[in-house]
């Protein structure tokens, strides 16, 4: 069995990808940043659920900012009804799946709260994600210096990471997916999809 990565330093995403539950499983403990340039048309502010047809942006509304700013200063736009239909297309997609019934009371609790900055709210549903899936690596309780933390499991310069398909709630696989709907398909057996085999 190889050795965890000591600390792990993320930026949070919004109900995250499957890479970046991967990315803090196999440490032993990891932290959020939010001092990072704000990028667009990421898991920064979105995430991707499964419909019958393909795959589905669900995209959290954000205030316009100059480019380069930093992702502590993107504040969410409400001018959007954004959570009602997040809601709507989880409910409208997944409510036959074995877990929604679950799991969809604290994801509604979750995004219903009064989030003034997109950081607030994707920091929440990171560390939801983390622990409905049961990953037993420590948050540490203050953001963490990039610059001092280890280096990733894994590596910009490595090959993607290659995920077993599952059973979805509609014929066929895509795994461009995020982990939400993996979550929702299978539960607290999820984690099992995200145990490297070197691991």
């Amino acid at each position: 069995m190889k050795s965890l990565p000591s600390t792990l330093t993320v930026i949070p995403e919004y109900f995250p990808s499957k890479i970046l539950v991967s990315r803090i499983m196999t440490t032993a403990s990891w932290g959020l940043s939010i001092q990072t340039p704000y990028q667009r048309q990421t898991f920064q502010n979105r995430t991707r659920i499964r419909l019958p047809n393909g795959c589905h942006w669900l995209t959290v509304p954000v205030k316009k900012k100059e480019r380069g700013a930093l992702l502590v200063e993107i504040e969410i736009d409400y001018a959007y009804p954004w959570v009602q239909d997040h809601l709507k297309g989880l409910r409208y997609n997944y409510a036959t799946t074995p877990y929604y019934d679950h799991y969809a009371p604290s994801i509604a609790a979750l995004l219903r709260r009064d989030y003034t900055y997109l950081h607030e709210l994707t920091s929440e549903t990171t560390k939801w994600m983390v622990s409905a899936l049961g990953i037993k690596s420590v948050l540490e309780p203050a953001e963490l210096d990039p610059a001092a933390q280890s280096q990733s499991p894994f590596p910009p310069e490595q090959p993607p990471i290659q995920f077993p398909a599952y059973r979805q709630n509609f014929p066929g696989f895509e795994s461009e997916a995020g982990s939400l709907d993996l979550l929702l398909n299978h539960g607290p057996a999820s984690l099992q999809y995200f145990v490297p085999a070197d691991v």
